[in-house]
């Protein structure tokens, strides 16, 4: 039997390629990272932040709200408090991420500097990039959210976004606890 390729079917697969294309990447760039919503409060027991150190002092319960950590990996958190990025994590709380888990893997992958750039640790010669050591394999992700190369994760808003779009897909599996 021979198959033969019609001009109809080519066009109607090439406008439903566009058609997929816009959603998934309107998708990315609006509704999935800006309209996600966490409604999960966690009661933050060891880290004092400076802003409520008075009410810690006069033993008032701390709330802040932001996503729960699972407990398995909450207990691979350091209790250390040297072992967390301070002046990093009202802008991890401002973009909803949980602030002790990511102050700790902030920490971690790049030691709080945004310009923290690993080229050769990777087997697949890739690159891990800025705060949260963003891989370059995720530089489509990159170039819809932040409209730039993957030069554009050392700038710590990009950084940012990029790894809140990965722990919204994905968890915080994107980096290894």
């Amino acid at each position: 039997m021979k198959i033969q390729s019609s001009p109809i079917l080519g066009t109607i697969g090439l406008l439903y390629g566009i058609f997929t294309g816009f959603v998934i990447g309107h998708t990315i760039t609006k509704d999935h990272y800006e309209s996600k919503q966490t409604g999960n409060t966690v009661v933050v027991k060891e880290y004092v932040y400076p802003d409520v150190s008075i009410a810690a002092q006069n033993n008032v319960k701390i709330v802040i709200d932001e996503p729960a950590i699972d407990s398995r990996i909450d207990e691979k958190i350091p209790s250390d408090l040297t072992k967390r990025c301070p002046q990093w994590e009202s802008e991890l709380k401002d973009r909803g991420f949980p602030v002790k888990l990511f102050s700790y893997i902030m920490w971690r992958e790049s030691r709080c500097n945004p310009k923290a750039h690993n080229k050769t640790l990777n087997r697949d010669q890739s690159q891990d990039l800025g705060l949260l050591q963003v891989n370059s394999t995720w530089k489509t992700v990159t170039k819809n959210i932040c409209g730039t190369s993957i030069d554009g994760l050392f700038d710590p808003s990009c950084n940012l976004k990029v790894a809140k779009y990965l722990y919204d897909n994905g968890g915080a599996g994107h980096w290894s606890m």
